[in-house]
């Protein structure tokens, strides 16, 4: 009695799958669509200009500020340092700062950096570290100042304002 239960329901199971495969290969379907994409495709033409670099500076640019006639841009994944610092606003190319590595006076990482008082804090949150860095007197430069060593309480600080 159960085997023939699975049977028929087996038999009904078919059954359905086979009505819902024909009523979904309907023509009306293919109508619709067709009203709805018949203006389509539009066609533009795009035109560009290449720009030969002397130097690539950046991997992965993330965060740029701008205080007065400096520029300073972030490079997330930097090969040599974590930040540019450019004249603005014609963005020449002025000095790079924050060398990577693990030496006392580079960084692990650069995070954020922020402007204040005609100096550059960054953070270095996997040294824990926050460091003070002063324009050079030509202005073309940062020059590390003071660094400090943030409260082990501090559970990883992710940004600063």
């Amino acid at each position: 009695m159960f085997s023939n239960h699975l049977y028929w329901n087996g038999k009904l199971l078919l059954l359905i799958l086979v009505v819902g495969l024909l009523s979904s290969c309907s023509q009306s379907q293919k109508a619709f669509l067709a009203d709805k994409y018949s203006d389509f495709p539009k066609e533009k033409e795009l035109r560009g200009e290449v720009i030969e670099l002397d130097t690539a500076l950046f991997r992965y640019p993330f965060r740029i500020r701008i205080k007065g006639d400096k520029a300073i841009v972030m490079d997330l994944h930097g090969s040599d340092c974590y930040g540019h610092l450019f004249q603005y606003p014609g963005f020449q190319y002025l000095s790079s700062f924050g060398r990577r590595g693990d030496s006392p006076t580079e960084m692990l990482s650069m995070e954020n950096f922020r402007f204040h008082n005609h100096k550059v804090w960054t953070l270095d949150a996997n040294k824990s570290e926050l460091t003070r860095l002063d324009f050079s007197s030509s202005g073309d430069s940062l020059l590390r100042e003071e660094t400090v060593t943030l409260d082990e309480d501090i559970l990883r600080p992710l940004d600063f304002a």
